[in-house]
């Protein structure tokens, strides 16, 4: 989708992507803001990047099996929509890290989520 793109341009261009592999979702919220986003990110993982005029954090969250994986997630803010893009590198067993990500974001953020 269109409100996708920059976002997972970024993630190809900032994490080393596969494009084919990144999973994309959004959720509509009342009152999340970029500093409680920021808040919330650092509880949950790292911060890899962040772009404060454009509302956009890259996050390095850990998943997977025993949480031995990591997700590399964008996050961007508009208005009240909050777009994420997800990405993670699977090896020989495949544990759906960014699917078990993006699962987990949307009960952190429940009481963000409209």
């Amino acid at each position: 989708m269109e409100k996708y793109t920059e976002i997972n341009k970024l993630l190809v261009e900032q994490c080393d992507a596969i494009a084919e592999k990144i999973l994309n979702c959004s959720y509509q919220v009342q009152n999340l803001t970029i500093a409680k986003l920021r808040d919330i990110l650092i509880m949950m993982g790292r911060i890899h990047f962040e772009d404060l005029e454009k509302n956009i954090y890259i996050a390095l969250i850990p998943g997977g099996i025993r949480k031995k994986n990591t997700a590399y997630v964008v996050f961007r803010l508009v208005d009240d929509e909050l777009h994420i893009a997800a990405y993670s590198d699977e090896g020989l067993i495949k544990q759906n890290t960014s699917k078990g990500v993006i699962d987990e974001i949307g009960k952190i953020f429940d009481k963000y989520i409209k």
